[in-house]
């Protein structure tokens, strides 16, 4: 099991900036595993993740990215003057899947070691590699066909909470989404995005418990590494309000982001 540092995005008491996650900031991607250890690559751009963050070049910081796995932190300092570097994260079995916070901290004499900005927990681009950005492609999103659901579209089998089943109605399946249908994806894929997303806030019992070799934990790598959703201050506590606040922003996240051919679900099925 992952554990998770528990960071308030909506009330940041500490001051602390965003740092956004993606291409132009930074991405880890796992390119070797041995039996007690994986060795990461680290792409970064030093000087967007100052602008980005708002923080001035000039400022003295160190950009360092955590590592967490089984309660573990291993802490790499990335270098200024680079945009590449190749690590290697020990002590962790293959068969986990490292998380990731990068941290902008001061070296100014007043405010030595003060955490600037941070980006919220993410994953390595393993989980979502050779898909060609079709959510619906990777396996945590596989849509089976079923020939009992009568008259309704489509369902989501929850026996297995850590392991809910997507199915569409055979005869659906058959007419659009065999051919990729440019409409069953536009109206069927932000419904599901919005159910998983719900099962997700309302069915798990603890977000940070979720096992790391389930379809459920996928899914929450996709709305925080991929739709920018933050779930780390999600507890007990968090009203229901709050939950649908998520489920909406994840809903938005999705339909706004571009994905096959760098377009949009909506541009697709209008042909824009």
């Amino acid at each position: 099991m992952t554990v998770r540092a528990s960071v308030s995005a909506r009330l940041n008491y500490t001051g602390r900036k965003k740092i956004p996650l993606g291409s132009q900031t930074i991405v880890v991607k796992i390119r070797e595993r041995k039996p007690e250890s994986v060795d990461i690559e680290i792409s970064f751009d030093y000087e967007e993740i100052l602008k980005a963050a708002k923080v001035d070049a000039d400022t003295k910081t160190s950009l360092v990215l955590d590592a967490y796995y089984r309660g573990s932190l291993t802490r790499f300092v990335l270098a200024r003057n680079s945009n590449s570097q190749l690590e290697t994260i020990l002590d962790c079995p293959d068969q986990v899947n490292p998380t990731f916070r990068l941290k902008l901290v001061s070296n100014q004499e007043h405010e030595q070691g003060k955490v600037l900005a941070s980006s919220i927990i993410f994953s390595a681009r393993e989980e979502f590699a050779g898909n060609d950005g079709d959510p619906e492609r990777n396996n945590f999103f596989k849509l089976e066909r079923s020939d009992s659901l009568d008259g309704q579209l489509w369902t989501v089998s929850w026996q297995d909470n850590e392991n809910p089943r997507i199915s569409v109605n055979g005869k659906l399946f058959d007419k659009g989404y065999t051919d990729q249908s440019k409409e069953l994806r536009a109206f069927l894929l932000p419904e599901i995005v919005k159910e998983m997303c719900f099962g997700l806030l309302f069915r798990a019992e603890s977000i940070p418990d979720i096992p790391e070799n389930c379809s459920l934990y996928r899914w929450l790598q996709f709305f925080e590494q991929r739709l920018g959703v933050d779930f780390s201050d999600v507890n007990d506590e968090t009203s229901d309000l709050d939950k649908f606040l998520l489920i909406q922003e994840a809903l938005v996240e999705f339909t706004h982001k571009k994905w096959s051919k760098d377009k949009r679900l909506i541009d697709e099925l209008i042909g824009a």
